[in-house]
């Protein structure tokens, strides 16, 4: 046995040390150690991490075994999660005492950029002047830049040529109910590919609330929007089947996932810009040949260019989730980032949402049980029917399964019902997918100065609240769109987006994280499936398989 992270010896033990020496050091050193006692946070953080690993038979085992520490997948999310702030109490405290420049006065503010410029003056100006520019001070022009703004003289490259073939699209005939303004017809793919473009073939897409309101409302996505008759769907989990000149980020077998809105995913394939896709992983080389769209003979050439690619595919290749759950990534990663949003929230505090059964309600409660945060799922009640009491309660006994801590009815007032149930610990945290009267429901549930996230807005009314709730209680509200978040993240922002459908990936292969689909086949049952995402939006997310 021996003692390559240190463990024992942060206790003052040998490695042949019994249980009972373990525990018994553990609480000698302690008390000593802890910082609110004078001592030195990291020798504290060292004990408790010994005391963890050493304390625990199978850990110790391992450890001693092969000289490293294990995690299970539950450890290793909460110790990554947002930065460690769930894992590292002492850590954080110890980081906030010596960020003292966070907690600093304006005329303290005031007086050190007074005395930087007086020693750097032309800098100080410099950079003030390009602050002043905005966003447009940082753009960085290179000829991929000016190849996306301007496109590329055709005479320049040799399009790559694509097999003539049609696929089957939901195309959108302009606004109004979608069940009305929705067909299938035969799309016929482009005859080759331009520079920069990609064909994709399409595994699943699904059925979320964004894709009925831009279909309800003829193709308007926020800023974005498309003139009728255009193919529905924002998002998919799709396999490049082909790749055209210019591309260099993307080969033949990888898995991509959409970054941008109105894509048109309700289809079997598609001719999509590159820049428009992002690589998560590759599918294993049978399911890649089978995927891929047979090129005409003269495309070899072209694609030779690809071939490398493909064939230096790793390990690290391998996708991050199961198809399924890819393409559901979106509300997976809305949740993820609604909580890592906040890095005030600590074990023991509460959030509280509404809309608790859909899948960023459900994946948010799972999330919390895993971060030991609690969570009050106010869930909406529909007009009155024969069982629908049965079945309320049948759906709050699945999300305190998820983890919910209290679920309530989105009536009344929500924060006299927290006071019914004994509820003192009151929500620092709200997420609002409704908007109107329920939102301001939970904004009344808040502790004073707590944070409302508007994500977005079921009701089709703008959240509503007093305006008492500004100023005497200190209400603070932002909204939150993952693709701009996501957006923002650039030039990592692929890099991001992987590192955390990684750490998604582990929470499902373990059990800790899961979803319900219900599948539903493209061509022969796409209506059903539109039926049931607006019917029945909550529990299970509608997947449609291509």
């Amino acid at each position: 046995m021996h003692d390559p992270v240190g463990l024992y010896a942060a206790l003052g033990l040998s490695p042949q040390a019994s249980a009972g020496e373990v525990k018994r050091a553990f609480r000698t050193l302690r008390t000593k150690a802890h910082p609110d006692k004078g001592g030195d946070a990291e020798q504290f953080n060292a004990l408790v991490k010994a005391h963890s690993v050493l304390s625990d038979p199978e850990k110790r085992r391992l450890y001693d075994e092969t000289g490293q520490v294990h995690k299970s997948a539950g450890e290793a999310f909460v110790e990554g999660f947002a930065g460690g702030a769930f894992s590292d109490r002492v850590g954080r405290a110890t980081a906030a005492a010596t960020s003292i420049a966070s907690s600093m006065g304006v005329a303290d503010q005031i007086t050190i950029r007074q005395s930087e410029s007086q020693q750097q003056s032309h800098t100080a100006g410099f950079e003030a002047w390009l602050r002043s520019r905005g966003s447009s001070s940082s753009s960085v022009y290179t000829s991929e830049t000016i190849a996306e703004q301007f496109g590329v003289v055709k005479a320049s490259y040799e399009a790559v040529p694509l097999q003539q073939r049609s696929v089957l699209a939901a195309v959108c005939r302009g606004p109004g109910k979608p069940q009305e303004r929705l067909e299938m017809a035969a799309q016929q793919l482009p005859s080759e590919l331009e520079w920069g473009e990609v064909l994709i073939e399409v595994k699943y897409a699904p059925v979320t609330p964004a894709d009925i309101y831009t279909v309800r409302l003829g193709g308007v996505y926020d800023e974005d929007s498309k003139e009728p008759p255009f193919v529905a769907g924002h998002d998919a989990v799709a396999v490049v089947a082909q790749v055209g000149p210019g591309v260099k980020e993307l080969a033949e077998g990888d898995v991509v996932l959409p970054v941008v809105p109105l894509l048109g995913c309700w289809a079997e394939g598609a001719v999509v810009k590159a820049k428009a896709v992002a690589r998560v992983g590759r599918l294993a080389a049978g399911a890649a040949a089978a995927a891929a769209v047979a090129a005409p003979e003269g495309a070899a050439a072209d694609a030779a260019g690809t071939k490398a690619g493909a064939e230096s595919a790793t390990q690290a290749d391998e996708l991050p989730l199961p198809l399924e759950y890819l393409a559901a990534h979106r509300e997976l990663l809305l949740a993820f980032k609604l909580l890592e949003a906040d890095a005030s929230l600590k074990p023991g505090d509460c959030v509280i949402l509404n809309v608790p059964n859909s899948t960023v309600g459900r994946t948010v409660l799972q999330l919390c049980k895993l971060l030991k945060l609690r969570a009050v799922a106010v869930l909406r009640c529909k007009p009155s029917s024969e069982g629908a009491d049965e079945r309320l309660e049948a759906v709050a006994e699945q999300l305190r399964g998820l983890g919910a801590t209290l679920v309530l009815r989105d009536e009344g007032s929500v924060k006299t019902q927290l006071q019914a149930h004994r509820f003192f610990g009151r929500p620092k945290l709200a997420f609002d997918a409704v908007g109107g009267d329920s939102a301001g429901r939970i904004a009344e549930a808040l502790e004073p100065g707590s944070k409302l996230v508007v994500y977005g807005c079921l009701s089709g009314k703008a959240p509503s609240w007093p305006w008492q709730a500004w100023v005497f209680r200190g209400l603070q509200v932002s909204g939150f769109n993952l693709r701009k978040a996501l957006a923002a993240d650039t030039p990592a922002g692929a890099a991001k987006l992987r590192k955390h459908l990684a750490s998604l990936g582990q929470l499902v292969s373990a059990g800790l994280l899961s979803l319900e689909f219900t599948e539903y086949g493209f061509a022969e049952e796409w209506q059903e499936a539109l039926e049931h995402a607006i019917d029945a939006p909550g529990g299970s997310r509608v997947l449609l398989r291509m």
